[in-house]
């Protein structure tokens, strides 16, 4: 299995290179793990066992947080930009 990696920047000016997925704090409920306790908490508050409820009005795209639709959004936008107003929570069937 290939690790990923990504840099962690220190105030002291010093790179710290982190693994994916190794951290040590783990979920009960799957096999996600984290660095900061408070990650962790995030995801079994709002992603663990739960399906993402922000529904993209132009694919069937969903996202577990408003910030993510927003950003696969502007994939549609001609100009980069969509109204707010065309983002619901749930999507009306």
């Amino acid at each position: 299995m290939k690790m990923s990696y990504y840099v962690v920047q220190r105030a002291t000016g010093k790179d710290r290179r982190r693994c994916r997925g190794q951290g040590r704090f783990a979920c009960d409920n799957c096999d996600r793990r984290y660095h900061q306790m408070k990650n962790l908490r995030r995801h079994v508050t709002n992603e663990c066992g739960k399906q993402p409820t922000h529904q993209c009005s132009y694919c069937p795209y969903k996202a577990t947080y408003k910030s993510y639709l927003q950003v696969h959004m502007m994939k549609h936008a001609k100009h980069g930009f969509v109204p707010r107003m065309t983002i619901s929570k749930h999507q009306d069937s």
